[in-house]
């Protein structure tokens, strides 16, 4: 039923939509008038209408340069972890290149040996001459010297 129909007929009762029209256009069930008001009073509540918009805009630049910062702070981070990760990365390879020193090696004769110090030239190939230094002890590196020799040469490679 439409507006006109149901205010023409006598049960409805339409109190409550004229209170909120009411409301709506400044009118507060029969109470005064709001006062009108002087320039002053208006120019105040815009200033204040003016402070309340900046306040506001004030609030959103400082959040927007918070997760601004918050972004570059994550972005750094992500940065440094990735750097890590290809340093250990570096490190790996380069102990898996170097033989480890100080600790023994066992060969397939069970025979043992441990690089005191390595040198700093390229690998011997197979086949090629080399001239080492070696001390032989019984058990470990601190058992009795069985044999030592300077600058014992051999080929690199199975028989020598």
């Amino acid at each position: 039923m439409g507006r006109r129909k149901r205010a023409q007929s006598d049960e409805y009762d339409d109190s409550v939509e004229r209170r909120f029209f009411e409301k709506q256009n400044g009118k507060d069930d029969g109470q005064q008038k709001p006062k009108e008001l002087s320039a002053e009073d208006i120019e105040k509540q815009q200033l204040k209408k003016k402070a309340k918009k900046l306040r506001q805009k004030e609030k959103k630049l400082v959040a927007k340069k918070a997760e601004h910062e918050l972004r570059r702070a994550e972005k750094k981070e992500k940065e440094e972890m990735k750097e890590l990760k290809v340093q250990k990365q570096k490190q790996k390879e380069i102990e898996k290149k170097q033989p480890v020193t100080h600790e023994f090696i066992k060969t397939h004769k069970d025979v043992k040996y441990c690089d005191l110090l390595l040198g700093k030239g390229p690998e011997i190939e197979e086949r090629k001459k080399a001239k080492v230094k070696y001390v032989l002890r019984a058990k470990d590196k601190k058992g009795k010297v069985i044999d030592s020799g300077g600058n014992f040469g051999f080929k690199m490679g199975k028989g020598e």
